[in-house]
């Protein structure tokens, strides 16, 4: 997927990946989870379900190579496989898994 289609399809998850998760997330947290308590639990149901749905949907469409491309040409500042121990799609999924909790 190219990035344009990738921004215009999901453009939540790229405001996640491009803003929320920018490069420097680690000079503001100590860890993932307190970022997802800052950024993502203080945001209403439906923000959270919007998310939610669109994390899926980029996930479930996409392979791991393409998801992989993304978050390279997204500079996003998360990297699972280090930050989390698990792929960048697994992740995005259990970011939905963990939004989809807290509806």
């Amino acid at each position: 997927m190219e990035y344009e289609t990738f921004a215009a399809h999901f453009p939540l998850v790229r405001n996640l990946l491009e803003g929320v998760f920018h490069q420097g997330w680690r000079f503001d947290y100590d860890s993932l989870e307190e970022l997802y308590e800052d950024v993502l639990d203080g945001r209403d149901q439906a923000a959270r379900a919007q998310l939610a749905d669109q994390l899926e949907r980029f996930a479930d469409d996409q392979d791991e190579a393409a998801v992989d491309q993304i978050f390279v040409e997204s500079y996003t500042g998360v990297v699972p496989q280090r930050d989390a121990g698990v792929s960048a799609r697994a992740w995005l999924l259990d970011l939905a898994r963990r939004l989809r909790r807290s509806i």
